[in-house]
């Protein structure tokens, strides 16, 4: 296995080619129109989420920053350059800000405020949507690369040699919030609340959690320290970050833990924007590629119809026979390789190369490492003058051997510890006598050497530390064309090892691993066996590919998912993007013998004829051809007057359209909405007052009126029309607690249906019957409704009908007035009451302007009135009336004595009941008894004896098993003394009762008791 090791970066600058293509900023305002921006004033506009794109350019210049709201666009470049457009890019309005100064960023709050940053110091301030601006003093001189703000007063910035600067004013002043040594320059700043985030190079990270108060480090840990170009605040805690050659990694927990995007782009990424949490966009200055995610970064998808081209270039000829790739520790963009004995490097990451020195010993290399804490100190496994490890202190001029032993004919023997880069461990080949290899371990990076482990090795083909568990080493072990291939397993520091399994190829040439994710790994195997994986820390390797004769592999250092292998004779390689899940291959010309991948946009092969760099790239096909189709209403709608309804289309690379109806054939086109942006696909219209049934909606470009499309037929507006008769109700003088109804009709003579949704009054004084209803056209329906007063007084209201027909809400005035009138009412019996025959009781009343009452009785089913009574007084309000004998359900009226027209009557029946013969036993008790009734069951008869200690008024009652009365033995007033009453089995109106269960209870002045008894037929 081959890792980079960086102890200590120097800031090395770097003069970067001009790009034909590639974009620096990306934005989008409603998660539909997406503006991507970038070299030579290229401008991109998808009006589809970013699946397709329009182009058009700005200028020449390098555009640097994108910024939208609703219709508005704001873009800014070098040479002071602003570009602005209010209409979603069908006009533009150029600026020339800050002297000329390169402009980085642009940032807004709302459609009138906002700010941009930019070269030596420059902060300008927009009140107007960008018409003008003006500069503020930021007190640095420093490239500003981002500006953000959080909310009108809260903003940050960020530039070059560590600048951070925080303003709390709107951007009047600014203050640094710089935390001491930082030296690298910060490319982004991006906040949600409190929480800020910035970024910048060489994995520089950082997050606040108190808007720039304090400041934690968030360790990106990728072993080449890519550079974070851009960061996303999605909310305080969740973020999403892209750079190096492409990985764009998310948290979700304010980076405690990271997710890696799967993808397709092999390439730098610059700028990232999130319209939602799960919507998002990223992009970079290498291509014009704009990536797109929906499900919040996990994956992402190139733009559609975008095509890759994979192809291996060969940098130089040379022989190889292991995997001698080393990054130098102090500058990641210097990459050298050993071909044979000479020793090549690339200063601009293995685009250009030259042999800087030559392994004394001849012979071929294995194995070559550059030292961390001396780069000028090497050391390479070799085989010129005997299989050891050479060392150098002067970069190659001379050599030492410092360690002669027998290893490996292919594979790499030596490794470095990824935790202790002075230590490095050599694994010697067995004797031959027996599976016997042994390990030998230098803490002082090759110069001398101890026996660490004797092993059952044969010959060990790689050596793997994982790195952040250094204590758990993989080997992979056999012998070329040789028995079986075995991975082996330490996890106490190479001490002891266990074999965990056997390929069926003859060896196991290569391991990668890698630091973001690693309990992960991956093996070759040759010449059969496929390429394996652990997820496991190596406890079990499943085949994931089942490709012959596999050797070198790699993981890329910015991102665990990208992972690729070669073959020894298969003259292809083999790329996957997720981890695993598949490959894509691409022919490579010979034998593979080392694989590395630099990032996820930089792979080198060592074959053993060269040097090979991988070459990826893309072409995006982009239209401007215009489109638009309505959806609907496209023909045969029925559309509702003062309804809401969504006008639908859809439309391709037009920015804004204009929306128009007309209501017949010969019409004019009237406009519904002058500009609506076009790729929302959708406009809420309120349906005028037009009835129609020759309606069509017409949809066209604003710019030019073309393209245009209308509604393929006619569909139709439905207006309901609402009458109301009368147009007041006067209920007149209304009884004080009494109650007046009257009844308004409701026509509907329009072409849609009425819908009544509410009717209401002002007061509780009058009550409509109904509150919504609907009124088919050409028909009608009645609302009632009810006075009632409460006071002597008038009334005056207003019954509001709420409906869709035009002018809603109809008023109808309503007025009362409250009065005495002449009214009688029966008070008692009012229903449910057992009167005994021939008891006293009082028939009550309450009258209003009434001098006589006339009282009458009836019993049911079917008598005519009897008179009670006539000329009574209505002023007494009662009268004692003596229960005649005419048992069964009754009535009572009173009716006055001057108009039998005013006159009331007992709600519900109440009972006349046959009297029932109570038998005086003599004697006096002290205190009240009710006897268990004799006999008990009965049939057709029983006896009930009590005895009553005082006068009182006493009840004597039969009920069923669910507590109703059913008979009523004695009711009202009896002396003191011993009764006894039989009962025969019947109910108050005569009829035998059911067999079954009862129950008699006694009650007399607050004495109350109660007994079973069983009735058997």
């Amino acid at each position: 296995m081959k890792n980079a090791f960086v102890i200590i970066f120097v800031v090395i600058a770097l003069t970067l080619p001009a790009f034909g293509d590639g974009f620096y900023g990306v934005h989008s305002p409603n998660g539909v129109d997406v503006w991507a921006v970038g070299n030579n004033g290229t401008v991109f506009h998808s009006f589809d989420g970013g699946v397709t794109w329009t182009t058009s350019t700005q200028g020449s210049s390098a555009l640097r920053s994108v910024f939208t709201f609703t219709s508005n666009v704001w873009i800014v470049g070098d040479n002071g350059l602003c570009y602005s457009s209010t209409d979603g890019g069908t006009t533009w309005v150029t600026q020339t800000l800050a002297g000329g100064a390169s402009l980085r960023s642009v940032s807004f709050v709302d459609l009138q405020t906002g700010w941009i940053a930019g070269g030596n110091g420059s902060i300008l301030k927009t009140s107007n949507g960008g018409a003008s601006w003006t500069l503020q003093t930021s007190n640095t001189t420093q490239l500003l690369n981002s500006i953000t703000f959080v909310d009108l007063l809260t903003g940050y910035t960020v530039g070059t040699a560590g600048t951070v600067l925080k303003t709390t004013d709107g951007g009047t002043s600014w203050a640094s919030v710089t935390q001491a040594g930082w030296t690298k320059d910060v490319f982004s700043v991006s906040a949600s609340g409190q929480s800020v985030y910035i970024a910048g190079a060489d994995e520089f990270c950082y997050k606040s959690s108190n808007g720039g108060g304090t400041w934690t480090k968030l360790n990106f840990r990728t072993d080449t320290h890519a550079d974070v170009n851009d960061v996303f605040a999605v909310s305080p805690t969740s973020a999403c970050f892209v750079g190096g050659g492409g990985y764009v990694r998310t948290t979700t927990d304010g980076g405690a833990s990271y997710g890696y995007g799967i993808h397709q782009l092999h390439a730098k990424l610059n700028d990232v924007f999130f319209y939602s949490p799960t919507t998002g966009w990223a992009c970079g200055e290498k291509n014009n590629v704009v990536l797109r995610t929906t499900d919040g970064g996990t994956t992402w998808q190139l733009p559609q119809g975008a095509t890759v081209n994979y192809q291996w270039t060969q940098k130089f000829s040379g022989s190889a026979i292991g995997n001698t790739f080393c990054v130098n520790p102090w500058n990641k963009n210097i990459i050298y390789v050993v071909m044979g004995s000479t020793v090549y490097m690339s200063g601009d990451r293995g685009e250009n190369w030259s042999s800087i020195a030559t392994i004394s010993t001849g012979g071929s290399t294995w194995s070559f490492y550059v030292s961390p804490t001396d780069t000028n100190v090497w050391i390479a496994a070799t085989s010129g003058g005997g299989k050891g490890v050479r060392r150098t202190t002067n970069r190659g001029a001379t050599w030492t051997t410092t360690l002669l032993r027998n290893f490996t004919s292919y594979g790499m023997p030596l490794e470095m510890d990824p935790e202790h880069p002075d230590t490095v461990i050599f694994a010697a080949e067995g004797t031959g006598s027996g599976p016997d290899g042994i390990l030998y371990l230098s803490k002082n990076f090759g110069e001398t050497w101890d026996t660490l482990a004797r092993t059952s090795f044969r010959s060990p083909c790689d050596i793997a530390i994982v790195p952040d568990s250094p204590n758990l080493w993989y080997v992979g072990d056999g012998v070329t064309g040789s028995g079986q291939g075995q991975m082996w397993r330490s996890s106490d520091y190479g001490h002891n090892w266990t074999s965990i399994y056997t390929t069926s190829g003859s060896e196991i040439p290569m391991i990668s691993i890698c630091r973001l994710r690693n309990t992960y790994a991956f093996a070759t195997a040759w010449g059969s066996g496929g390429f394996n994986k652990t997820t496991n820390s190596g406890v079990s390797w499943p085949v994931i590919a089942s490709t012959g004769s596999t050797w070198g592999t790699d993981i890329a250092k910015d991102d665990p998912n990208v992972v690729i292998y070669g073959t020894y004779g298969g003259s292809t390689s083999y790329l996957s993007t997720n981890a695993g899940a598949n490959f894509s291959s691409t022919s490579l010309t010979g034998a593979n013998s080392a694989m590395l991948a630099y990032d996820r946009a930089t792979f080198f092969a060592q074959q053993t004829s060269g040097v090979y760099k991988y070459n990826i790239t893309y072409v995006v096909p982009t239209t401007n051809a215009q489109a638009v189709t309505v959806i609907s209403p496209n023909g045969g709608e029925n559309w509702s007057y003062n309804s809401v309804r969504n006008i639908t289309w859809s439309a391709g690379n037009i920015p804004n359209v204009r929306i128009e109806y007309k209501t017949s054939l010969a019409g004019t086109w009237q406009t519904i909405a002058a500009s609506v942006v076009g790729s929302l696909g959708t406009y809420a219209w309120t349906i005028p007052n037009t009835p129609t049934a020759q309606a069509r909606v017409r949809i066209s470009d604003v710019s030019d009126a073309l393209p245009v499309d209308s509604s393929d037929a006619d569909f139709s507006i439905t207006v309901a029309s609402i009458s109301a008769t009368p147009g007041s109700v006067a209920f007149g003088n209304v009884g004080v607690g009494q109650t007046r109804r009257d009844t308004i009709r409701i026509s509907n003579a329009g072409t849609g249906p009425l819908v009544i949704t509410s009717v209401t009054a002002g007061t509780a004084f009058f009550t409509p019957g109904r509150t919504s209803f609907t009124v088919a056209p050409g028909e009608s329906d009645t609302l009632a409704v009810v006075f009632a007063p409460t006071a002597l007084q008038a009334y005056v209201d207003t019954l509001r009908i709420s409906s869709n027909a035009a002018g809603s809400p109809t008023r109808i005035p309503l007025s009362g007035t409250g009065a005495l009138v002449a009214a009688v009412s029966v008070l008692s019996p009012n229903g449910g009451e057992v009167w005994q025959v021939g008891t006293l009781h009082n028939i009550t009343w309450s009258s209003t302007l009434v001098s006589q009452l006339n009282l009458y009785y009836r019993v049911l089913p079917g008598t005519n009135w009897q008179s009670i009574v006539t000329n009574v007084p209505a002023t007494t309000g009662s009268f004692a009336w003596t229960v005649p004998n005419v048992p069964g359900q009754s009535f009572v009226r009173v009716t006055s004595s001057s108009d039998t027209t005013l006159r009331d009557e007992s709600n519900n029946t109440f009972t006349i009941q046959s009297p029932t013969s109570v038998l005086d036993l003599g004697g006096i008790p002290t205190t009240y008894e009710l006897a268990q009734n004799y006999p008990n069951p009965f049939n057709p008869t029983t006896q009930i004896t009590y005895g009553l200690p005082k006068e009182g008024y006493v009840t004597l009652t039969i009920y069923n098993d669910i507590g109703q009365e059913v008979a009523r033995l004695v009711d009202g007033n009896q002396q003191s003394g011993r009764y006894a009453v039989q009962f025969s089995g019947t109910d108050n109106r005569g009829v035998t009762l059911s067999s079954g269960i009862y129950y008699y209870s006694l009650r007399s002045s607050g004495f109350a008791d109660i007994r079973k008894m069983l009735f058997l037929k």
